[in-house]
């Protein structure tokens, strides 16, 4: 038998032949070159593998820092650009509630409380502009950090909501208030205007025949008719329809007045002429004593009636309790003749 056949019957390897040798029938590969080789091979690529994972690592590393900061400024940034955004929309808020109080104030001191129809719009006006304002001192600068920035963008934002709040509250109790105005100014011009009617229309009755002209009264009467259908007009929202209404009823009421005094005045006129005596004709009067007596009368070229002139009183029986009085003696005289004075 060959070596092959003596090996594969017995098992026995031949001697001075190596398993793995070349021509041993082992039929594994040479231990020698092939496996060095693979060795050599082996710790040579782990190596680079481990230099690419290091590498990568460090990349990632480095890239994650940069990504980091980039993150934290931007972060910075917009917490920056929120906070000046919020402290702009404070200041610009805390300047319209400032003028937005005052126009309120100034509504108040414009209307006391008789102006108005519900007193209880003018009080709701008064405590909105005791609330207290938004405030903050909170600002806004590049050096505070992102937490600081954002609390105090929040504690600016919280103010001027505030703010806002009160505007809109100062808005809506002053329209509130001009409409209650408007209301009382309605209310009153309408009574004003009835008050001139009811007026107007005594006069009217009353001036009946005592007018210079009778034009006036007619006016008056068709201004009346007016005035009534103003006042009874639905819907009126200005009260100056009312006042106009007022104006031209007042102006008819002061033409019947006018009238009516005009009427008086000649009236009077004519009373005074028709009572006014007329002056004596010409000619002559005496006065006095004359002829050893008292004479008093009126002497005409033409003669006159015989006019009663007073005498001294006659005693009778010595004495008299009327002792130097007038009386009248039933006596006359004529032009021409003097009165006889009676001695006692």
């Amino acid at each position: 038998m060959g070596e092959h056949g003596l090996a594969g019957s017995t098992g026995i390897q031949p001697a001075g032949r190596q398993p793995g040798e070349p021509g041993s029938t082992g039929g594994e590969p040479a231990q020698g070159t092939t496996s060095g080789t693979g060795s050599v091979r082996g710790n040579g690529g782990g190596l680079g593998r481990r230099i690419i994972v290091i590498t990568v690592i460090v990349a990632v590393m480095v890239a994650a820092v940069v990504v980091g900061v980039w993150v934290f400024r931007q972060r910075h940034a917009s917490a920056l650009e929120g906070c000046d955004h919020a402290y702009q929309s404070y200041t610009a808020g805390a300047t319209k509630q400032r003028h937005a109080r005052e126009e309120a104030r100034r509504t108040l001191q414009a209307t006391p409380e008789q102006k108005v129809a519900d007193p209880a719009t003018r009080k709701t006006l008064e405590r909105t502009v005791r609330e207290p304002a938004g405030h903050t001192t909170a600002t806004c600068t590049a050096n505070q950090d992102t937490g600081q920035l954002d609390r105090n963008r929040d504690g600016l934002d919280k103010a001027a909501t505030t703010n806002r709040a009160l505007v809109d509250r100062y808005r809506v109790a002053i329209a509130k208030v001009r409409a209650s105005v408007g209301v009382k100014s309605l209310a009153d011009g309408k009574k004003g205007l009835d008050d001139v009617i009811n007026l107007a229309s005594s006069l009217l009755g009353d001036s009946d025949g005592k007018v210079a002209d009778n034009a006036a009264r007619d006016a008056l009467a068709k201004t009346i008719d007016t005035a009534r259908q103003v006042s009874g007009r639905k819907g009126v929202t200005d009260p100056k329809i009312y006042t106009d209404a007022r104006k031209g009823l007042e102006d008819a009421v002061k033409a019947v007045n006018d009238s009516i005094g005009r009427k008086q005045a000649a009236d009077a006129a004519a009373a005074t002429q028709a009572f006014t005596p007329t002056a004596p004709a010409t000619g002559s009067s005496r006065t006095g004593y004359t002829s050893g007596g008292y004479a008093g009368g009126t002497r005409s070229g033409g003669g006159s009636a015989p006019i009663q002139v007073p005498h001294p009183q006659v005693p009778q029986g010595g004495s008299s309790s009327n002792s130097g009085g007038l009386v009248d003696m039933g006596g006359s005289w004529t032009p021409g003749s003097d009165p006889v004075m009676t001695n006692p």
